[in-house]
């Protein structure tokens, strides 16, 4: 083996480093060209039924044309002076302009200064803008006029009259020309990396930031509020491109902390993060030329990179020290490298089980990232025996005093005080293992599952902030339809009373059935319905539908004429079908007023199954419901599957892994119990703190078996070692703690550092993955010490009473 990994002369050593270093110098060019892509749209699975979805939006988005790539934003006040007046009239009038190299960003928008209302005047009625003269006027009495249109409150005033709404709807078909002077950055990056500098569409990020330039020059006069998949999207980039810097620097940090807590040595500390950093630089580089992007889930890469190659890098150099009672440099490294070579690659094979059961995943982006996290497996593995090994044989052995001085310090003597400990109490451990059992089947069912992209935001932050007062204020943000059509398409349907009841009746079982088991899920609404009727009680004072056909014609008319923004949005070209509008709400404040995927599901399925009823009441029509956030909502059940698929995946590799390791089934099966405790205390803990299932702590789970078997395998092995010795189980537990308690703490420490760096993250999926990732490393640490003896002990004092 010694002839792969130690160099031979110094030609081949030179050839070595100068290929690393090329190597490393194109990855790094990789780098620059890796993108951060936060489109929450790229989690769904490409299957039949997410294609038939979005065929389906896209051919009703021909009827009702409407934009998922609006912007809603607040203004609130308490009493509005003519000088406010004039600021918000202002503000408007630079939204709706806003330009961006030579193209209009803003196709429509809807605020008070050109929402139209119906207002009656003698014996007839008019539309009217609300605020259209150059001062205020009377505020109460605009405040009435507006109430008397349903469709205004919830649009362009908030329900309880304290705040203002306007709507900006992005033009999606927006041209942005490209870079006129492009230099060899740029060509380099269109031949090598495929990028396009030259004319695109209009993106919501791009779109988000430019709304952003105009309104923060009125933030400080007004409390300005924003909400839409626009600024969820630009704020995700934002936030994912700090996270990069934000958890790399502290992740590198806290590993060279505890590897030098470790060793108290330069080499000890240097080379192990030398492994870690090439690793890091060869996936990311890799990445940038296969033309990757980080996407919500792939944010985790770089700092999980760093976290799970310290567990090799650690071992490895560990395994040196111990054996460095060898001086001669190139037998000490070819005895330390035979001694751990075993544990590292089959610690190493378990770790790519883990990640491989993400192949299994219905969700692209959920697989790709299993493969780059494999892919810097096999990087770290080449950095550790190859590199590290060809810089250890040029250094001097280390000094005896250094070792006798690690032995002996403050971390030995607590692992030696744990020790002491495990084999008298073994019947409490076990005790502790059974405990578990209960706690997670008493708390599995309660856990949620959430991929909300509102809710990657901490309740601290302002984005997440403002979505609550909007959600609060307008009852909503986001809304989905309920779009009713004539089966043969007859033109003008919908124009006749007859369309018009029927219509009227779907609404009003909406209106009914605003939610499910007392809770409300649905607030503002917007439907033709609502408007005619509204009309109707302005002029003649009369509840419901009008009578005569001649009036309906007119109101329809009358409609058409405001030149309203959002008629278009529910009322198609030729009244064959109309759509109703329904915002997402939930009247609970410790929720942020934001209702679950699952809750979206659900009255979706309900609504589905009585519209299926109305149509058979009703045969001539069509009633469906579509829009982007009901696609979003079926991302919560490809998780669940996912999360179920790849635990049995991974839990099924692992045991026949270990069964060909360990060429014994008992070994397999006891090696697992870490796994399970980790894993079975880690959902506890996630339903008892009330912390859901999202696209990244859906793979904890995976991770936890994958990462949490490297100390077990450890364990057994040196356990198995000391059996042939023939010593007796309670003599081979005893030397094998004392030679594995120390490296497998320090392995299990440095992988709970680098993932408790995931805390400072903005994301909240990011944060909860480093806090429950890292609590179950603990566990596993914990349970591989202190319950797998515990197990090891009562199983041979089970044989011995048999005897």
């Amino acid at each position: 083996m010694d002839r792969f990994y130690l160099p031979k002369n110094k030609i081949t050593n030179g050839i070595f480093y100068t290929l690393i270093i090329i190597i490393t110098f194109f990855m790094i060019i990789g780098m620059s060209y890796l993108e951060i892509d936060s489109d929450v749209t790229k989690l769904l699975p490409v299957n039949p039924q997410t294609i038939a979805e979005k065929e389906k939006i896209a051919n009703y988005k021909k009827d009702f044309p409407s934009s998922d790539s609006s912007i809603f934003l607040s203004v609130e006040f308490t009493e509005m002076t003519d000088s406010e007046y004039k600021q918000l009239k202002q503000l408007c009038k630079e939204l709706e302009n806003i330009e961006y190299k030579g193209a209009k960003l803003v196709s429509s928008i809807l605020s008070p200064f050109n929402a139209v209302y119906f207002k009656k005047v003698g014996n007839t009625f008019i539309p009217k803008t609300v605020y259209s003269g150059s001062s205020l006027g009377n505020m109460d009495t605009i405040l009435n006029e507006i109430s008397q249109n349903r469709y205004l409150i919830g649009s362009v005033l908030s329900y309880d009259k304290k705040s203002i709404g306007i709507l900006i709807n992005m033009n999606e078909t927006a041209i942005i020309k490209g870079i006129e002077k492009k230099n060899i950055y740029h060509f380099i990056g269109e031949k090598l990396f495929g990028k396009n500098y030259g004319d695109s569409l209009l993106t919501r990020v791009r779109f988000c930031d430019e709304i952003e330039k105009v309104y923060m020059k009125y933030q400080k006069d007004f409390n300005i509020y924003t909400a839409g998949v626009p600024i969820y999207e630009s704020k995700s980039k934002k936030y994912m491109m700090r996270d990069i810097v934000a958890l790399i620097i502290p992740a590198i940090i806290m590993m060279i902390f505890v590897l030098f807590l470790n060793f108290r040595s330069f080499r000890g500390t240097f080379l192990p993060m030398l492994g870690m950093v090439m690793s890091l630089i060869w996936t990311l580089g890799l990445m940038g030329w296969m033309r990757q992007s980080l996407n919500v889930v792939g944010i985790l890469i770089p700092p999980l990179v760093l976290t799970l190659g310290s567990s090799y890098t650690l071992h490895y150099i560990n395994s040196y020290y111990l054996h460095s009672k060898e001086k001669d440099r190139s037998k000490l490294v070819i005895s330390s490298t035979k001694a751990i070579f075993p544990t590292i690659s089959m610690a190493a094979v378990t770790t790519i089980i883990g990640f491989a059961s993400f192949f299994t995943a219905k969700m692209d982006s959920i697989r790709t990232f299993g493969v780059w996290i494999i892919i810097s497996i096999l990087f770290t593995l080449f950095f550790t025996f190859f590199l590290l090994s060809k810089v250890l044989v040029n250094l001097t052995p280390p000094k005896d005093e250094h070792l006798h001085s690690v032995k002996n310090d403050f971390f030995s003597k607590i692992l030696n005080l744990i020790q002491k400990i495990v084999i008298p109490y073994y019947m409490i451990w076990i005790t502790l293992f059974i405990g578990s059992i209960f706690l997670f089947a008493f708390t599995l069912n309660n856990i949620k599952i959430e991929t909300n992209a509102a809710n990657f935001f901490k309740n601290s932050d302002p984005v997440k902030k403002s979505m609550v007062f909007l959600q609060k204020n307008f009852k909503g943000t986001v809304s989905f339809n309920v779009s009713i059509k004539s089966k043969e398409n007859i033109p003008n349907f919908f124009r006749t009373r007859e369309g018009l009841l029927i219509a009227q009746e779907i609404e009003t079982f909406i209106n009914d059935n605003p939610g499910l088991n007392g809770q409300i899920l649905t607030g503002w609404r917007l439907s033709p319905v609502t408007m005619i009727e509204d009309i109707n009680k302005i002029v003649n004072d009369l509840e419901g539908i009008p009578e005569d056909q001649s009036i309906i014609d007119r109101f329809y008319n009358l409609i058409f004429a405001s030149k309203n923004a959002q008629i278009n949005s529910i009322i198609n070209k030729d009244l064959s079908a109309i759509n109703i509008q329904v915002r997402t709400y939930s009247d609970r404040e410790k929720v942020g007023y934001v209702i679950t995927e699952q809750e979206l599901a659900a009255i979706n399925q309900f609504y589905n199954d009585n519209f299926r009823k109305i149509e058979e009441k009703y045969p001539n029509i069509k009633i469906e419901t579509w829009g982007e956030i009901i696609l979003l909502s079926k991302i919560s059940k490809y998780l669940f599957e996912d999360q179920i698929g790849s635990l049995a995946f991974t839990f099924f590799l692992i045991i026949v892994v270990t069964m060909i390791i360990f060429k014994s089934f008992f070994y397999a099966i006891i090696s697992t119990i870490p796994l399970l405790f980790g894993i079975m205390m880690n959902f506890s803990i996630m339903s008892l703190f009330n912390i859901s299932l999202d696209a990244a702590t859906i793979m904890i789970g995976a991770i936890s078996m994958g990462v949490g078997i490297d100390s077990s395998l450890h364990f057994i092995l040196n356990f198995r070692k000391a059996k042939k010795e023939k010593l007796s189980t309670k003599e081979a537990l005893e030397r094998t703690l004392a030679f594995t308690s120390r490296p497998i703490f320090f392995a299990s420490l440095a992988l709970i550092a680098g993932f408790l760096v995931f805390l400072i993250s903005t994301f909240r999926p990011v944060f909860f993955f480093g806090l429950l990732i890292s609590i179950s490393m603990l566990n596993c640490t914990i349970a591989t010490l202190l319950i797998l003896p515990s197990f090891i002990m009562m199983i041979d004092r089970i044989k011995s009473l048999k005897k």
